[in-house]
């Protein structure tokens, strides 16, 4: 990785990190997430700062990826780590998932903190430079309205709601809208980043509504401004247009506050004055405040100060933190400022401060912690006694559970084996739990974690307090998976969307091993037929319809053609003979309903290259990228498939390379 020794919170850098394929077959594209960390390891605890596009890997080979980041605002000063994960989304089955992440050390130093959090819009996520051939079905999510209230004060908390339509012709997978606080309708850099929602995925013409509970930042003028929701704020989902994801409602911003707080205290100066000197100062006599709170709840606290010197202090800033015992240090939580005007000698002012306790505080016992004076901007005779508190007692708001209560599926399977999985989940908590996924995984033991390999995921609803829904999906076996026993587990809201009371019983395992066996041996074309089945049900799982069965009846008759391909020298759907794909199908004993034929030759390959990438050729970027071949994939009338695939050698004939025949069909 390369980055700056240092930087300053607010600050933007640019991140490289150097991305190697280990192992033994090539790495279709990723995603290299970048994260802010405490320390060297990667967890949930950590600042997640963007992603990076990182393109096919073969083996052996490496790939340097760089983007722009932000350093957080409110971060600190002190010594952190820059994180790169590789394949940060896991979509990649690894032969080892444990090597995935890289750092280097990063200074922070204190600087001058923006007068708002600027947070960098969906431009920091690069999406591929190569884009999808002319005519390919996309999403293309807009957002149809903003909704808030008509005005705010700045400090309060709002809802603000934006109504998110796919208005592409593909299904859009799940985003983040973002919010903004802006002056005009459009979102720039400049903009104040006021938080995101989860957003599940949409299918064509389909529309969601999302909301957020955001705050309008302290030190916003008085004025007209803009809600601004920004539709995949972080640039996960490939668009047809990438350039109108923004929509906006007007608000009114009334009063202002004094300039944007910073929690970090400006040091005293190093020269006092004279001995006997006459000077101020500021104490704290006196802090009220609830004796106890939700978290998120908004509070007053009231805090009286007094010039206890024998001169008056001119204006300063008192400052409020919320901290575990009654002393202020580095890791206490700052709430906010308010500015206190000039005290003669023995004068004091009583001032009132609305705060919001941040969500997520543990329940537990705390202290408001009061400092007169926070940016040490008076020179006072006693710089020690500053601070006072109250204490508060801060309970959990009410919060969803989701907890894992069983995992089902098949006893045996074999690599890029197509699998049907069930699971139960229920909500144990005192909220509704809002729309997410469950995670399927593979695991060497029946500890079930995000380590092991992810199989897939399944669309989990949100859930009533107490109730319980059954889940069912299907899943591939990771083609370079090792034979042996696996458990199958399950994971809820593997991707921690769902703010939870118990974040530990998410996982459940299943109560038996399923076997993993090596497939049958076979020839390359086997292999390639193989890969076919599996690509193309993958697609059929992905567009959520059931997968194919094979019929070995099918599979004869697509051999059949295939192969007569090749001998006759000839491509096409009709033999030399004049039948067709029906008439052929009934001459080999197959009666149907419904049928349908694909077909396809590559000279891209050869028989020492990879049968799985032969096959995801075949599917994706051949049969999927036509409209007619793709109709008979995703066709729901059929249920059967049967495919044959040859190969020619002499590159005189025509066709040569791999040839494929795909038969589907519905049997009477």
């Amino acid at each position: 990785m390369t980055a700056p020794a240092s930087a300053s919170p607010g600050s933007r850098m640019t991140v490289s990190a150097t991305v190697k394929n280990s192992g033994s077959t090539y790495a279709s594209y990723s995603d290299t997430f970048l994260y802010l960390s405490d320390d060297q390891v990667p967890d949930p605890g950590d600042t997640f700062l963007g992603k990076v596009y990182t393109p096919l890997l073969t083996a052996g080979s490496s790939r340097t990826v760089s983007t722009t980041v932000t350093v957080p605002s409110d971060t600190r000063p002190g010594t952190y780590y820059l994180v790169a994960v590789a394949d940060g989304a896991r979509r990649i089955a690894e032969e080892d998932e444990q090597n995935n992440a890289g750092f280097r050390s990063l200074g922070v130093q204190a600087g001058l903190p923006p007068t708002q959090p600027v947070t960098p819009v969906a431009t920091l996520t690069p999406v591929p430079t190569t884009p999808p051939p002319s005519g390919t079905a996309q999403p293309d999510l807009v957002v149809t309205g903003v909704t808030g209230p008509a005005a705010a004060t700045p400090g309060s908390r709002v809802t603000v709601s934006a109504s998110v339509r796919n208005a592409g012709d593909a299904t859009a997978s799940y985003s983040y809208t973002s919010f903004y606080l802006s002056a005009d309708p459009t979102v720039d850099a400049a903009d104040s980043y006021l938080g995101r929602t989860y957003t599940s995925s949409l299918t064509a013409g389909s529309s969601r509504t999302v909301s957020a509970f955001v705050t309008i930042p302290l030190g916003t003028g008085g004025g007209s401004m803009y809600l601004c929701a920004l539709a995949d704020g972080t640039a996960r989902v490939v668009e047809k247009d990438e350039d109108n994801n923004t929509g906006s409602g007007s608000l009114t911003i009334q009063g202002s506050t004094q300039p944007t707080p910073s929690s970090t205290l400006t040091p005293v100066p190093t020269t006092p004055p004279p001995s006997g000197t006459a000077q101020p100062d500021l104490v704290v006599t006196g802090v009220s405040a609830p004796s106890s709170a939700s978290s998120g709840e908004r509070i007053a606290l009231v805090s009286t100060v007094q010039n206890t010197g024998s001169v008056s202090a001119s204006y300063s800033y008192t400052y409020f933190y919320l901290s575990q015992d009654t002393t202020i240090d580095t890791g206490d939580t700052y709430l906010g400022r308010i500015y206190t005007s000039s005290l003669a000698p023995g004068a004091s002012k009583t001032v009132s401060y609305s705060i919001t306790l941040p969500s997520g505080t543990p329940a537990g016992s705390y202290h408001l912690c009061v400092m007169a004076d926070g940016t040490a901007r008076v020179g006072e005779s006693h710089e020690d006694n500053n601070v006072a508190s109250a204490g508060i007692t801060v309970t959990g708001l009410p919060l969803p559970d989701l907890v894992a209560v069983s995992v089902t599926g098949p006893a045996t399977s074999s690599p890029g084996g197509i699998i049907s999985v069930q699971a139960t989940v229920r909500n144990g908590g005192t909220a509704p739990s809002g729309e997410t996924r469950a995670g399927i995984y593979l695991s060497g033991d029946s500890s079930i974690t995000t380590g092991d390999i992810l199989l897939g995921s399944v669309s989990l609803p949100g859930l009533a307090t107490g109730s319980t829904t059954t889940l069912s999906g299907y899943v591939m076996i990771p083609v370079g998976v090792t034979p042996a026993s696996y458990y199958l587990g399950i994971i809820a809201d593997d991707t921690a969307v769902v703010e939870e009371l118990d974040e530990g019983n998410n996982a459940a395992c299943s109560s038996g091993t399923i076997a993993i066996s090596p497939g049958p041996a076979g020839t390359i074309e086997d292999k390639v037929e193989q890969a076919i089945i599996r690509y193309t049900n993958l697609e059929r799982i992905n567009a959520g319809l059931t997968p194919f069965s094979e019929n070995p009846q099918l599979s004869s008759i697509a051999r059949a053609h295939s192969l007569d391909m090749k001998v006759r020298d000839y491509f096409s759907h009709y033999n030399p003979d004049g039948l067709d794909p029906f008439e052929r199908m009934i001459a080999g004993g197959y009666t149907y309903w419904c049928a349908a034929e694909n077909i396809a030759c590559t000279s891209y390959f050869t028989q020492s290259d990879v049968p799985d990438e032969v096959g995801r050729y075949f599917v994706q970027d051949m049969w999927m990228k036509s409209p007619g071949h793709r109709e008979n994939i995703l066709d729901t009338c059929v249920t059967e498939i049967g495919v044959g695939v040859v190969y020619e050698s002499d590159r005189s004939s025509s066709p040569y390379g791999f040839i494929a025949a795909q038969n589907f069909g519905k049997p009477r």
